[in-house]
């Protein structure tokens, strides 16, 4: 697959072109500039949510990293434009600005955005039917994330599900569920919780555990209506 074996030589290229060009130092890898970062997190919500600002805030963003030199940040970029790409299934798009993001994260020591982009390579794997590679992808993800503590754990859990899904692994499935359930109440995320009910509740149907699914089900749904979940109508229509 073209995909897969993109990224030995996107990799090299990147690392060559950045070590060529440019030279940054330990205080600069530290350095966040938090107005950008949460700009950033605004653009990836508006990505989630396909909103019609995402193309003009992307264009704002490459010109301004080709401006300033800021690592940390330009890595958290590249992974939501990935994440964009993929979106869109432009798949190998995808693929090249993880791996940008991947490059530049291991050299601004942006562990986070690392992790990230093991992640959403695990999603773009699992679109192409490369199921094993992409458990590989998410077992480096989740690696990262629990050592930093972080509740972008709860993503990699969510993105396992799929891959189990696509395998027909319901059993997987469902053990990887009770998983994201119990970091969900950890992290007191409720939207995670929601949905890890839903996968529970869709797991045990694909099994035929009809009672005990439509009791996930019903948490799903009390759960997920709490917060005015926006895709509740893919819990109404399973019940």
């Amino acid at each position: 697959m073209r995909l897969v074996t993109l990224k030995n030589t996107m990799v090299a290229a990147i690392l060559s072109v950045f070590l060529a060009c440019c030279v940054f130092s330990d205080a600069i890898y530290a350095e966040t500039n938090q107005e950008v970062s949460e700009q950033l997190e605004s653009l990836r919500i508006q990505v989630q949510n396909n909103a019609a600002v995402v193309p003009a805030q992307i264009d704002y963003f490459q010109t301004y990293f080709s401006s300033n030199n800021d690592p940390y940040n330009e890595s958290t970029f590249l992974n939501v434009w990935a994440y964009a790409h993929l979106l869109n299934q432009e798949l190998e798009t995808a693929y090249e600005k993880l791996l940008q993001a991947r490059t530049i994260a291991d050299m601004s020591n942006n562990k986070a955005q690392k992790a990230e982009s093991y992640r959403i390579e695990g999603a773009v794997l699992d679109t192409i039917g490369e199921y094993g590679l992409a458990l590989e992808a998410l077992n480096n993800a989740f690696i990262l994330y629990d050592r930093l503590q972080s509740s972008k754990v709860l993503g990699v859990y969510s993105s396992l599900s799929n891959v189990y899904s696509s395998l027909e692994n319901y059993q997987g499935m469902l053990q990887n569920s009770y998983k994201l359930l119990a970091a969900a109440q950890k992290f007191n995320d409720q939207t995670y919780q929601g949905l890890a009910y839903y996968r529970i509740a869709f797991s045990q149907t694909k099994l035929e555990k009809f009672i005990d699914a439509e009791v996930n089900y019903a948490l799903a749904e009390k759960t997920l209506t709490q917060i005015d979940y926006p895709f509740i109508g893919i819990i109404y229509y399973s019940i």
